[in-house]
């Protein structure tokens, strides 16, 4: 910023610094005791600012400088919009790559202790397993018999020390990621989405034996790559390495791997992805 004189009557300087605005030469003005100083901020500009200076002097009613106030607001209300258009194409990436920490993620937190706590008690005595972890497992007879958390309780039930460790991994990474941003009231609530649509899914198509939190975390990650990729801004990013190794892997699953619940993890990851479009597609609109 230089500063290229100054104008002794305040109304003039503010017609100048108005003038300059209408020519796009942005610059500032600063009342002191010895008069209204004017600096330019771009360094390149100051020549042609000093020559617009001298002209202004020699003739500050000229009308060239009549209506400028006016004209300068115009331009400035041009340039908000200009940097307001900017601004909403911008990706933030410091806030997309800050790790959500561990207070953000109550829920997420939540889940994967009830998984710990679930598989301790199947592995501590056989009769509380038929007396507390059986009473988990999705029945469609006992849910019309009035036993509705079955809907939901039989993501918290897996059947070997690898299958909770794997799913514990995924949710440790989906679900702090996705909680961080979405806040733990709307991540409940998709949580909730995915599970039944898991759920019913792997029970219309194949049948009611079935346990793991994997439809969920197919639901999270279906619902973070879609996003991530349908709004940039909304600060979730999956790498696309994460996104070959999830598709990759239940492809494995309907192929290879036997006894794995298949339409839970389609029936997740297409109720997680629907509902990113549909929001994505929301705040667009609203843009």
């Amino acid at each position: 910023m230089r500063q290229i004189g100054s104008i002794t009557e305040i109304p003039l300087a503010a017609r100048f610094g108005a003038y300059l605005a209408t020519q796009g030469i942005s610059c500032s003005i600063d009342e002191t005791q010895s008069g209204n100083v004017i600096w330019v901020r771009e360094e390149d500009q100051v020549a042609r600012a000093k020559e617009e200076l001298a002209r202004f002097r020699a003739e500050p009613d000229h009308e060239r400088y009549q209506l400028v106030e006016q004209r300068a607001k115009i331009v400035s209300s041009e340039q908000q919009k200009k940097a307001d258009a900017i601004r909403s194409q911008t990706i933030d990436l410091k806030s997309r790559w800050v790790r959500p920490t561990l207070d953000q993620c109550p829920a997420s937190l939540g889940m994967m202790a009830l998984m710990v706590f679930v598989a301790i008690m199947m592995e501590s005595d056989p009769n509380r397993r038929v007396m507390f972890v059986d009473r988990l497992l999705f029945s469609m007879s006992a849910i019309w018999s009035g036993e509705v958390w079955r809907l939901v309780t039989p993501i918290f039930v897996h059947g070997d020390h690898l299958h909770l460790l794997f799913n514990l991994m995924v949710m440790y990474t989906f679900g702090l990621k996705v909680e961080s941003r979405l806040g733990t009231p709307r991540f409940c609530g998709l949580v909730l989405i995915v599970t039944l649509a898991s759920n019913f899914a792997q029970y219309y198509f194949a049948s009611s034996n079935f346990v793991g939190m994997s439809g969920v975390n197919y639901g999270l990650f279906g619902y973070a790559w879609i996003r991530s990729r349908m709004d940039p801004n909304s600060g979730i990013d999956v790498p696309h390495e994460t996104v070959v190794m999830m598709l990759g892997w239940a492809i494995i699953c309907v192929l290879i791997v036997p006894g794995v619940a298949n339409w839970a993890h389609g029936g997740g990851l297409a109720a997680g992805a629907a509902l990113a479009a549909a929001i994505s597609m929301f705040f667009r609109n609203r843009r």
